[in-house]
């Protein structure tokens, strides 16, 4: 729950009261939540509409179906659909009369203890209590998931062109079948007239050409996305023939991650990506303040790696966020070193579930065998960081440090082992006449692991897997 409360925050919604707990075996496939459950949700939000609130969000830890979402904003209303409508639309009396009846029966529904004369009456105090000097305040209560509040946030952090697309298809995949609801068609009659329509008919009609035009629109932005796929690839291509190790950042969100990149690039900036021409990237102590893959190289011990920033995880990641940012999470997938940085002054039982959700993610993505390393930040923040520094000084791939303070501990000498222990495959060709002929060979076998070896007339093909500095060295000699 704290944690939903920072994503509403970012997303720039006001928390009000304390959040409402609902233990239940199995959610309701029609509410998500049971009738007692809308009932609290309703008394709260009258509460708020007494105080003078215009709009109320309703926040949900969880994803909604599209029908869960579109019942609870009927059921959630503190006005009558017909105070919704338009004023040039007109209900009449024997209409108003069957909304009221409905809205009874849908009461007695939720609680079939209530009479039809004690639903009438709950009712009618309920349009009493909303009255104001004989007005009706229209207040517009949306029902939002955890995802919309996660894509909400995405909206506001995207600065590049590739970032804009990314989340745009998000958006759109998860407002396809969210077309239709109740305040979708009271929005767009006031907007058009009421164009939408006023049977049943004619409004399926038009939600069925409101959702081939959005798939249409995720289809245009795939090719766009695509298109920058390919260049990205072909950036990708060009840092592997520098004959430099890939080194990539992850962890959940807000745990460190550019404020680690910023400690091990120093004064040394250079951009590497065509997105970020500005050679500056955010460092803010913020959920999801990077989005875009970051690049930058980095001097660790006696070669060059190339350091990534990625975006950050969250627990119970839209499946529409991991769909529309493939392209960004495949730089981690191609990394050879992955680096883990942890929040370390978070409660165990918390830094436990968010190594859980990094992990599941890292193998969702086929990193099941990269080599990682751990980096425990933020140890100026805990009131004894002791214990956390004796478990790094036995354990294997573990540092600990602070990155906005600079204090990276031993993790640069942690990666330059590992990445001595990384290999990368190459194929060569040693021209006999090469005066490094024998020296090259030899540590090509001493230092690698040799695939197959062929002699010809006038020089040694070779095919291995060799460290990464040697890697670098072996440029010269690529086979053709």
């Amino acid at each position: 729950i704290s944690e939903l409360s920072e994503l509403a925050k970012g997303a720039g919604l006001s928390i009000v009261g304390p959040p409402l707990r609902r233990r239940l075996r199995q959610p309701d496939p029609q509410t998500y939540t049971d009738a007692q459950g809308v009932d609290r949700i309703r008394d709260a939000i009258e509460d708020l509409v007494e105080e003078g609130a215009e709009e109320v969000a309703v926040v949900f830890d969880d994803e909604l179906t599209p029908d869960q979402q579109k019942n609870l904003e009927k059921r959630l209303q503190v006005a009558s659909r017909d105070e919704l409508q338009p004023r040039s639309k007109k209900v009449d009396k024997k209409k108003k009369a069957l909304e009221k009846q409905a809205r009874v029966f849908e009461l007695r529904q939720e609680s079939p203890y209530l009479s039809q004369a004690a639903a009438r009456a709950k009712i009618n105090e309920q349009d009493r209590k909303l009255r104001r000097r004989g007005e009706s305040p229209v207040v517009a209560v949306r029902v939002l998931d955890r995802t919309a509040v996660v894509l909400d946030i995405f909206a506001k952090r995207a600065t590049t062109r590739s970032g804009r697309l990314q989340v745009a298809l998000a958006l759109t995949l998860y407002q396809t079948p969210r077309q239709g609801g109740l305040f979708r068609g009271i929005d767009d009659e006031r907007e058009t007239g009421g164009s939408l329509g006023t049977n049943k008919q004619e409004r399926r009609r038009t939600m069925d050409v409101d959702q081939k035009t959005m798939r249409d629109r995720a289809a245009r932005l795939n090719r766009k996305i695509r298109a920058l796929e390919t260049h990205r690839d072909l950036q990708r291509r060009r840092r592997a023939r520098q004959g430099a190790p890939t080194v990539a950042l992850v962890g959940y969100t807000n745990a460190g991650k550019s404020s680690l990149l910023a400690a091990l690039v120093g004064d040394q900036i250079e951009c590497l990506d065509a997105d970020d021409e500005d050679n500056r990237f955010s460092v803010d102590d913020k959920v999801f303040a990077t989005l875009d893959p970051l690049t930058r190289r980095v001097e660790v011990a006696d070669q060059t790696a190339l350091v990534t920033d990625t975006v950050g995880f969250v627990s119970k990641l839209p499946a529409q966020v991991v769909a529309a940012f493939r392209a960004t999470l495949e730089e981690v997938s191609n990394a050879a070193v992955i680096v883990h940085v942890v929040d370390a002054s978070a409660p165990r039982h918390i830094i436990r579930a968010r190594c859980q959700v990094v992990d599941e993610e890292l193998d969702a993505l086929g990193c099941r065998g990269t080599p990682k390393l751990v980096f425990y930040n933020k140890l100026d923040a805990m009131d004894d960081s002791s214990s956390l520094r004796e478990k790094a000084a036995v354990s294997k791939h573990v540092a600990v440090g602070s990155a906005a303070s600079g204090d990276l501990g031993d993790l640069r000498e942690q990666l330059a082992g590992i990445l001595a222990d990384a290999l990368l495959d190459v194929r060569v060709t040693l021209p006999y006449d090469d005066a490094s002929y024998g020296g090259v060979r030899d540590e090509i076998l001493n230092r690698g692991r040799v695939f197959s070896e062929a002699h010809g007339d006038a020089a040694t093909d070779l095919v291995a897997a060799v460290p990464w500095d040697l890697a670098g060295r072996l440029r010269p000699y690529k086979s053709k």
